[in-house]
C-alpha cells in the first residue's frame, strides 16, 4: 500500500490510467483497488481524485496563480473539469477557498 500511495504523491499531476500504475508496481488493477478499499474505504480512483482536490486547496490558498494554472498543477484536464470535482465533492468553489483562504 505504501507503494501505491507514494506512486500517487510523486505522479498525481500526471494523467494517470490504472492499467499503468499496476504494470509500474507490478500489481493487478483489481489488487490495487482491494487494497486502497481495504485501508481506505475507496477505489483507487477515488483515491486520486481527492488527493487531486486537498493538492488544489492546497495551491489555491498558498499560490498567486491562476485558476487554470492551478487545475494544470494539481493533474486536472482543465479549470472546467476541477470546478466540477469540487462541485461533486460537495466542497466550494475555488475562487471561495481563494477568497476564504483555507
Amino acid at each position: 500500500i505504501r507503494r501505491i500511495i507514494r506512486y500517487v504523491q510523486e505522479n498525481y499531476p500526471y494523467s494517470m490510467r490504472l492499467e499503468d500504475v499496476s504494470r509500474t508496481l507490478y500489481l493487478s488493477p483489481r489488487q490495487i483497488n482491494r487494497l486502497m478499499n481495504k485501508f481506505f474505504s475507496v477505489t483507487f480512483h477515488a483515491y486520486l481524485m481527492q488527493y487531486r482536490l486537498n493538492a488544489a486547496r492546497e495551491l489555491l490558498c498558498r499560490e498567486d496563480c491562476s485558476v487554470e494554472e492551478v487545475a494544470e498543477r494539481a493533474g486536472f484536464r482543465s479549470h472546467y473539469y476541477m470546478y466540477q470535482a469540487f462541485r461533486r465533492a460537495g466542497m466550494p468553489t475555488p475562487a471561495a477557498i481563494r477568497r476564504s483562504g483555507r
